[in-house]
């Protein structure tokens, strides 16, 4: 035996002990860390199978508490539909009440399709105990993929379901929403095996169901993991995690290359070090033997700070693979420690998006409660002017004493100042569509002098500068008025300790367009030029709160577009805003206040059906109309107008009012002759105007009307006029 085998032999016998120390610890290492892998995605999974639970626990429990509704006990149909829209109004799919083979509710539908009741082979999803959720199937009124949850009631015996309709589209927002690398595979699989939501490739597979063998291990376990080919054919390894509730299951899939990857490498730099040892000798083995013995403590300490969650801090090492390994760790680390921030981040900016988001909602359902009741108000007045109106009417018609006229001429303008007045009540509801007509602003504007004077504070100055020659302007008044006393009010809270504010009126041209242009200007306090953007935006204010809705400013907005106009507004910090107004200008010359119409007579005898429910307007009315040449008869609702032309009652023409008692209203017995009496014309009228929607064909009038506007009406609405 040589000296040099002898050596070599020696620094074997020295080498190959520290050999499999090394391996040993870079073993450890190595199961450390894939001990930490594990934990971090089973972790992952029931954080993430938490967050679905919340958004299903939310969807049951607002199911639940509408099958617990005195409106569903009750089985008041249309009560639940407006219940189940105030429920639907965040990003819930549609509510439905149902039974094995009827749907009586869908909110999807027009009125939620009460009285057009949808009939199914089978119920998807019907319960007979506590919340389920349906596998995904093709829905019979929307025609899309989607599930149902649904939660059982009974009433007089019989079994119904409170269903909710869940596109995969909300499951997939679920997973879109989470920070996970793009190399991890994420499933939302249901208790059928139906996938739900997936990342990547969501089109592809939601609705497919997933191989048998992985389906009863989904159903045998609440959570785990195991290895297995993804839906694209890749073997990974797969952590899922199932709610006990309605059994769904969230489910991380990492691809096994990239899983062992770790493991790989450090198998890789084990073994160079051991062939790099062998080929330094004895001496090289012992000191690299010493050298390593810290590092690898530091390592194990780093481990340990990396468990707790604290950011990992290592020291320089000369030795490649131990300070790749604390490398790793310290981005781990710092990985982790941002995901935590960035977590907790995103939970705050929930919680006060949430909160903002609730107190706009309850501000709108204050605006959407006054409007209801000014809309209420209206209308029931509108009935008083009416009744006055005609029956002042008929009394011009018989009274010839001169010393009479002024006096009736006097009432006929309090209700036509009475029907403005009403028509700003329901501006303010939001239930008046725009009525265009020229406007002479100057005359305009002398008639609203007084209500600016008293909403302005003693110590605010008004200035009105207005230009001789004025154009006519193409506009709608009240909404005019609604929007020049918001920039007014706005200008008065922008000059606590008062000043001036002035509104212009001049005339220019801007390319081929003339417009009339209306300023309100103020010496306030001022806008900055990064909120000068956005004061028109529904809900925006700088105001206190209780002091402003923001949504004067985007009213006036709204009304400048659909005049066909614009608005803008300059503003300097500390010198005062300026809002201007652009209006198109009217080739027409506007009718003078309280004019006579054009007067418009029968040629012939006809017969007039009056539906109308209010005793008053029909005495009166009925008898304007008998004056004016028609044989009226009078039904008091739509179901008694409808017997009496189903029972072969010949009429030349209806009409009708809207709001009525009864299962038929006005525009329901305008649909039902439009369709069984199609040559029958219709005129309808309606002191409420928000009630009446587009009916192709049929004449609108808007109480009060007068009784020469009513005969025009008719005579136009009559086939060859009568």
């Amino acid at each position: 035996m040589t000296l040099r085998l002898r050596v070599v032999l020696l620094t074997l016998l020295i080498l190959l002990p520290a050999i499999g120390v090394g391996a040993w610890l870079v073993a450890a290492a190595v199961a450390r860390e894939q001990s930490v892998l594990d934990t971090r995605l089973r972790e992952t999974t029931r954080a993430l199978s938490l967050v679905l639970d919340r958004e299903v626990e939310r969807r049951v429990a607002i199911v639940q508490l509408l099958a617990a509704s005195p409106q569903a006990q009750d089985l008041d149909f249309p009560s639940f539909c407006k219940l189940a829209k105030v429920a639907q109004v965040t990003e819930l799919g549609n509510i439905a009440l149902l039974d094995r083979k009827v749907q009586y509710v869908n909110t999807l539908l027009a009125d939620c399709g009460i009285n057009a009741r949808h009939t199914m082979i089978e119920a998807a999803g019907f319960t007979e105990k506590g919340p389920h959720l349906s596998d995904l199937f093709q829905g019979t009124v929307s025609q899309e993929s989607l599930s149902v949850l649904s939660v059982p009631l009974t009433v007089n015996g019989h079994l119904y379901n409170v269903a909710l309709a869940i596109r995969p589209a909300e499951f997939q927002r679920i997973i879109d929403e989470q920070d996970l690398p793009q190399t991890w595979g994420v499933s939302i699989v249901n208790q059928h095996g139906t996938v739900l939501a997936r990342r990547p490739d969501p089109q592809r597979w939601v609705g497919i169901k997933r191989i048998s063998p992985f389906n009863e291990r989904l159903r045998s376990a609440e959570d785990g993991a195991l290895f297995a080919e993804s839906l694209d054919g890749i073997p990974s390894m797969v952590f899922f995690n199932r709610s006990p509730q309605l059994g769904l299951n969230f489910l991380i899939s990492v691809p096994q290359d990239l899983y062992f990857s770790g493991r790989t490498k450090s198998v890789i730099q084990a073994s160079g070090g051991a062939v790099l040892l062998l080929l330094l000798g004895g001496g090289l083995a012992l000191w690299v033997g010493r050298r390593a013995a810290a590092p690898i403590e530091a390592l194990q300490a780093a481990a340990t700070d990396l468990e707790a969650g604290r950011v990992v801090s290592l020291p320089a090492t000369r030795i490649f693979e131990l300070q790749q390994v604390g490398d790793a760790l310290v981005r781990a680390s710092e990985r982790i420690s941002a995901s935590n921030f960035a977590m907790q981040q995103r939970v705050a900016d929930a919680v006060s998006a949430t909160e903002t988001t609730q107190a706009r909602l309850v501000q709108s359902q204050k605006l959407e409660a006054i409007g209801r009741l000014t809309g209420g108000i209206a209308h029931d007045f509108n009935n008083l002017l009416q009744t006055l109106s005609t029956g002042l009417h008929v009394l011009d018609l018989m009274v010839h004493d001169a010393k009479a006229k002024p006096l009736i001429d006097a009432g006929k303008r309090a209700v036509n100042r009475g029907s403005r007045l009403v028509q700003q009540l329901l501006l303010f509801g939001r239930h008046v569509s725009m009525s265009r007509q020229p406007l002479d602003f100057r005359n305009h504007l002398l008639s609203m002098e007084a209500l600016l004077t008293r909403a302005l504070p003693p110590n605010i100055q008004l200035h009105s500068e207005i230009a001789p020659d004025l154009w006519a302007m193409d506009t709608d008044a009240s909404q005019l008025e609604v929007a020049l006393l918001n920039l007014v009010f706005n200008a008065r809270d922008a000059m606590e300790h008062g000043g001036i504010l002035t509104i212009r009126a001049f005339n220019d041209t801007v390319g081929n367009y003339d417009q009339v242009v209306l300023e309100v200007s103020d010496t306030g306090t001022g806008i900055s030029a990064e909120l000068l953007g956005q004061i028109f935006e529904p809900f925006f204010t700088t105001k206190a709160v209780g002091r402003g809705t923001g949504l004067g400013l985007s009213q006036v907005r709204t009304f400048a577009e659909q005049s066909g106009g614009s608005v803008a507004a300059r503003s300097i910090e500390g010198a005062g805003t300026t809002i201007t107004l652009r209006l198109p200008w009217s080739t027409r010359q506007p009718a003078p206040e309280d004019g006579p119409g054009e007067t418009v007579a029968l040629r012939g005898p006809c017969r007039l059906l009056m539906v109308e429910d209010d005793v008053m307007i029909s005495e009166v009315v009925t008898s304007a109309l008998a004056a004016a040449g028609f044989t009226v008869v009078h039904a008091r609702t739509g179901d008694e107008a409808l017997a009496l032309l189903q029972g072969g009652a010949r009429f030349d023409v209806v009409f009708s009012d809207v709001v009525m008692p009864g299962a038929v209203n006005g525009v329901e017995l305008a649909t039902r002759l439009a369709r069984d009496f199609p040559s029958l014309p219709v005129v309808l009228t309606s002191g409420y105007a928000g009630q009446v929607p587009d009916l192709a064909g049929t004449l609108l009038l808007t109480k009060p009307y007068s009784v020469q506007a009513l005969v025009r009406a008719l005579v136009e609405a009559l086939p060859t006029h009568v």
